[in-house]
């Protein structure tokens, strides 16, 4: 092939290759999944909202796959190019180049937990005067604790055997989390009611990907209308609170 013949059809393809690749950054390319980050743990929230993502996605005609790690780990990944999304958040704050799908698709319950302090539980104004601890990677929490005397732990576990130690005098989580209270045999740790906070979860993803985000928008307001995100969420949360009952009476 002549030079001339060669720089012809280059200057063909390339333009083609470019806007392929341009392509495939703003939308999922059908043989390539999005990667989404799960955060480690057995809460049901994350089981619900999965299991909501998981039928979004399918019916949207996009692949995925869910990636369970902490919340450092997301964190590199998402800097690195190598996380499209979180599976859920707890608040609307921007975070990075992410976009908030704003319907629910799942819910969080925030209660106070106590190894023995106890006073009346108005907003997180009310834990001022205590050490509190929370789970890492819960950014909703630590925002609203950021003027507090805060300590993150690493895991659901970690936090209630930090309370049980004296390393914290409060901790906060889900109301769910009292499971794990159970299941580490610590019967003494009760939850002050009322509520702390009652939250929704949003699912989060790269804003590269507006055309996902519109067909994921428009699939999950339609689950929401038919009543659907609400019957998953709620038999998710019945069967774990069955199950917690049956191992943990």
């Amino acid at each position: 092939m002549s030079a001339s013949r060669y720089l012809s059809k280059l200057s063909t393809v390339l333009p083609l290759t470019l806007l392929a690749v341009i392509l495939c950054a703003n939308l999922a390319c059908a043989d390539t999944p999005l990667q989404i980050g799960v955060l480690d743990g057995n809460r049901p929230s994350m089981t619900a909202a999965k299991e909501v993502m998981r039928i979004a996605y399918a019916r949207a005609g996009v692949p995925v796959q869910f990636v369970t790690g902490s919340a450092k780990r997301h964190t590199g990944l998402l800097q690195a190019g190598k996380l499209d999304g979180f599976l859920f958040r707890l608040t609307f704050e921007p975070d990075y180049d992410l976009r908030t799908i704003t319907v629910p698709i799942t819910r969080e319950d925030l209660v106070v937990y106590s190894a023995g302090v106890s006073f009346a539980v108005k907003g997180f104004q009310s834990l001022a005067p205590y050490s509190v601890g929370y789970v890492a990677g819960v950014h909703v929490i630590a925002e609203q604790l950021k003027e507090a005397q805060a300590e993150a732990a690493p895991s659901i576990d970690s936090l209630f055997r930090k309370l049980d130690a004296g390393r914290t005098d409060i901790a906060v989580d889900s109301r769910f989390s009292l499971c794990n209270v159970r299941q580490l045999g610590l019967s003494h740790i009760v939850i002050l009611e009322p509520s702390l906070a009652q939250l929704n979860g949003y699912h989060v993803l790269h804003k590269k990907y507006q055309d996902v985000y519109q067909k994921l928008d428009t699939v999950l307001q339609k689950m929401e209308k038919d009543g659907e995100i609400k019957k998953i969420n709620d038999t998710v949360f019945q069967q774990y609170e069955e199950q917690c009952k049956t191992r943990h009476p």
